[in-house]
């Protein structure tokens, strides 16, 4: 597995390989629409698919993209109502399209209708602003497709280094999907620890929500499975776990959930 991208460099590299290098049939397909959204105009891969492809490379990524078009709406209408005749495509209500591709899925909305952005919980200022609007730190990446420009916090790689996840905007829309990819994450990718702000969100979250339709939503919505490894009770009993004060006086929960620490538990 390739090392967690040290720099902004090392990360565009591995985003280029991915999109650009057509001898792969997959990504061959995922270039083609990108090449048809490019002519609506700027094109940015965002949020998870940046994140994991600087966790662990391009070779072991299998997760959705996240593709944001600077567009009218109704632009991006008429050129998903073209790829509908060509791949299974269904459009959600905020505005946005899942497209399925052979070997990914594609999420595709116009950057206006960003909820975040509709909902006025972020003020929209540039396509920078988008990194305001992800819940978790570590996805708040944007990669401009054209430009072959990564957008990125000033200390994002140095979060990703370190391995701490942290809470950044709480509000979504879609408060089961929310737990569910926050869960998720902290499952299976090398988190070693997360923050205090994120440990009390994910405690007052699970209190409310049913744990058993949380672990059916995981089903239905992705490939690979997580929240059948651990029961609700775990996670509860890990996030009412001491914290830990850590340089910079941050409290900081160690992640004994892990897919690594799972395993060493078994």
């Amino acid at each position: 597995m390739a090392k967690v991208a040290a720099n902004p460099n090392i990360l565009k590299k591995r985003l280029q390989r991915f999109l650009q290098l057509h001898h792969n049939p997959g990504r061959a397909q995922v270039n083609a629409i990108c090449q048809r959204l490019l002519l609506l105009g700027p094109v940015y891969l965002f949020g998870g698919a940046v994140r994991d492809i600087a966790l662990q490379g391009i070779r072991d990524f299998y997760g959705d993209l996240d593709f944001v078009v600077d567009c009218p709406p109704q632009k991006l209408a008429s050129v998903i109502q073209q790829l509908s005749t060509e791949f299974k495509v269904k459009q959600n209500k905020f505005g946005g399209y899942r497209l399925f591709c052979d070997k990914w899925w594609l999420d595709i909305w116009p950057l206006e209708d960003t909820w975040a952005f509709k909902a006025n919980k972020i003020e929209f200022d540039s396509v920078s602003s988008l990194l305001q609007t992800t819940i978790l730190n570590w996805d708040a990446a944007i990669y401009d497709l054209a430009q072959h420009q990564l957008i990125v916090s000033s200390d994002y790689f140095k979060q990703m280094q370190s391995g701490v996840l942290d809470l950044q905007l709480a509000e979504n829309p879609n408060p089961m999907g929310a737990i569910s990819r926050i869960l998720r994450c902290i499952l299976s990718k090398p988190v070693i620890y997360i923050t205090a702000d994120l440990q009390q969100f994910l405690y007052n979250s699970l209190k409310q929500l049913d744990f058993a339709k949380l672990q059916a939503y995981e089903q239905s919505h992705n490939p690979q499975i997580y929240l059948n490894q651990i029961t609700q009770e775990k996670l509860l009993n890990w996030l009412t776990s001491p914290t830990e004060l850590h340089p910079g006086k941050q409290d900081l929960l160690y992640n004994s959930l892990s897919k690594t620490n799972l395993e060493l538990t078994l």
